[in-house]
């Protein structure tokens, strides 16, 4: 069961401990649920498992219980923790050392290249032009 953490203010606020203490029942209700669904899909065969997965998945109660869990400090303090965790890190070095990664890097890098040279390019005739105008009225003007 999730609970708050014994560190935080949280404790000491009475209104703050009722509502944790209210948010635990639900998720243990919900997760009773989630162990109740997981004993009957165990027992089911074919699609009808598959069937009632889907209903759940698409089912507005669960968007509603996701969208309160990530818009609640609970997700922010599981992110912070998350941050934490040497395994977190791990997967990022491991998926940015991925070919994939590495392939798109690449080909990023080669376009802003070609993008710069076609920059570079396009200010040097403009620069070429302005000069030979310049050379052009000098060499048509008379000394004086």
């Amino acid at each position: 069961m999730i609970r708050p953490s014994p560190t935080t203010s949280s404790t000491t606020n009475p209104a703050v401990r009722s509502e944790a203490g209210s948010a635990n029942s639900v998720l243990d209700a919900v997760l009773g649920g989630v162990s109740a669904g997981v004993s009957l899909a165990n027992r089911m065969t074919g699609g009808v498992a598959d069937d009632a997965l889907d209903r759940v998945l698409a089912s507005r109660r669960l968007q509603d219980l996701t969208d309160r869990v990530l818009e609640s400090p609970f997700y922010d303090h599981l992110v912070d923790r998350l941050l934490e965790t040497d395994a977190l890190w791990r997967l990022v070095d491991q998926i940015a050392k991925s070919p994939e990664v590495m392939e798109a890097v690449t080909a990023g890098s080669a376009s802003l290249g070609r993008d710069v040279a076609d920059e570079v390019r396009g200010r040097g005739i403009a620069a070429d032009d302005t000069v030979e105008r310049i050379a052009r009225r000098v060499i048509r003007r008379p000394r004086g």
